[in-house]
């Protein structure tokens, strides 16, 4: 059974995720979560690439 009228878009999701979001006491919008350092995995690949780039490796 085909519910077409329960579907939702990628734009009324966008809608209605703006929309819920708060904008505090004073209307300032919120500030951004400070970034997070990379896991130990990522630092690790990460750093495997940066080293065959000073190297001048390819592949």
């Amino acid at each position: 059974m085909n519910q077409a009228g329960m579907r939702v878009t990628l734009d009324a999701a966008m809608r209605a995720r703006d929309v819920s979001r708060s904008t505090g006491q004073g209307g300032d919008p919120p500030t951004p979560p400070a970034p997070r350092k990379p896991a130990k995995g990522e630092r690790r690949r990460l750093g495997k690439r940066q080293a065959r780039q000073r190297d001048g490796s390819t592949g």
